[in-house]
């Protein structure tokens, strides 16, 4: 019954991040465009607020409703009992060799969730700064 309601979960959870990566995309966008219109340094200051916000919902949103061991427990392959006994070893095998894999994608996507709120907080608070001098170049 598990594997049932996650399949059936699969298609919102790829809308969710499409949404999010659409939105978050947009955002950056507008305020690269709004910057380049008006060269006005306070604009690079809400683009660091915007990647921060960004960055957040990117990396909390599956640690904060279901913590870090159950998301990474989620995302690996699994074997189920209703599987052939005949090619049982070869799909634990297979799923065995994956957990690695998965294990690296759950981590790298938190990190770069975190590289963007570090980035952003630091544009947040020195975006003016930045913008100053790459308007002087």
């Amino acid at each position: 019954m598990t594997s049932l309601t996650e399949a059936s979960t699969k298609p919102i959870r790829r809308l969710a991040y499409l949404l999010l990566l659409i939105v978050g995309g947009v955002g950056l966008v507008t305020h690269a465009w709004w910057f380049e219109a008006t060269r006005d340094v306070v604009v690079l200051q809400r683009a660091g607020s915007w990647l921060t916000v960004w960055g957040i919902a990117v990396t909390a949103r599956p640690i904060l409703t279901d913590g870090v061991a159950s998301t990474v427990q989620r995302q690996m392959p699994r074997v189920h009992a209703f599987f052939p006994m005949s090619d049982l070893a070869d799909r634990l095998k297979r799923a065995e060799a994956r957990r690695p894999e998965v294990r690296r994608s759950v981590i790298a996507e938190r990190v770069a969730g975190v590289v963007m709120i570090v980035c952003g907080t630091l544009l947040n608070g020195y975006g003016d700064m930045f913008g100053r001098w790459l308007l002087a170049l």
